[in-house]
């Protein structure tokens, strides 16, 4: 039998999704899947304009594999150094996705845990499950969370709450999830793709300006208020020269849904 994908890509019309393949081993991240991961994303941006994320199997993704290039305890030592898989990998990774150009949904169930609760929860939007668990387990093993876990939950939940997760290496629900604004919705198991890509259909049927929302977005995490009335006045001026621009007010105008293009 020809040997299963680590990382799935399909693309329907417009909407690319990307499954983590690794459920035997709760979708763990490997060296080898991050690479395939690189290489879905570049095909999707490619060829769609919005991508859902999600993860074949019992979990969305359960984080590193410390078998898989990771750090492994039975071979630390005191010249270990557990941040290079993260400077090689991990952070590329994350990097990536935020300076994705199409806006992309994450679409979690079952477990989440450390990069994989980073990845989950970095979406544009985030959809989870009842039975999405987002687990912080770094301290339970001696090291701190990662991935860029800091940056979202400290900025999204408050420096006491993300504390309170990180060094009792807690775990969170969906429903908790969605009560402390890291998630939109939370749905049923059997409805979480089907929400999904519902959402990402609507999406790929909107204008290329929203490709530029989701960035400014990210940007406005880390700018300031007068730096931000710079980047949208920017913004402004490129949107306006698009033909989606022309498109819909002509729309409007002409008291008619408009047919965007992405272009």
């Amino acid at each position: 039998m020809p040997e299963q994908p680590l990382v799935e890509l399909e693309i329907a019309g417009k909407v690319a999704q990307v499954r983590f393949n690794r459920p035997q081993a709760l979708n763990a991240l490997n060296f080898a899947m991050i690479d395939a991961m690189a290489a879905a994303l570049d095909e999707a941006e490619r060829q769609a304009r919005v991508l859902v994320l999600s993860g074949n199997g019992r979990a969305f993704c359960s984080g590193a594999d410390l078998s898989g290039g990771f750090a492994c305890p039975a071979e630390c030592d005191e010249e270990q150094d557990c941040g290079a898989p993260l400077e090689t990998h991990l952070n590329p990774l994350m990097a990536r996705l935020r300076a994705l150009h199409i806006p992309w949904i994450s679409a979690v169930h079952g477990a989440a845990a450390g990069g994989g609760a980073a990845l989950g929860l970095a979406g544009d939007m985030v959809l989870a499950t009842e039975d999405a668990q987002f687990v912080m387990a770094f301290a339970r093993i001696g090291l701190v969370p990662d991935s860029g876990i800091f940056h979202m939950l400290v900025r999204t939940i408050g420096r006491v709450r993300a504390n309170e997760m990180m060094l009792l290496g807690g775990r969170f629900g969906g429903e908790q999830a969605l009560e402390w604004g890291l998630v939109n919705r939370v749905v049923p198991g059997e409805r979480l793709m089907a929400e999904a890509l519902e959402l990402a259909q609507r999406i790929a049927e909107g204008p290329a300006s929203l490709a530029t929302i989701r960035k400014l977005s990210w940007s406005a995490l880390d700018e300031d208020f007068a730096a931000m009335l710079r980047v949208e006045r920017e913004a402004q001026r490129d949107s306006g020269r698009t033909q989606d621009f022309r498109e819909g007010v002509c729309a409007f105008l002409e008291k008619r849904p408009p047919r965007f293009t992405g272009a």
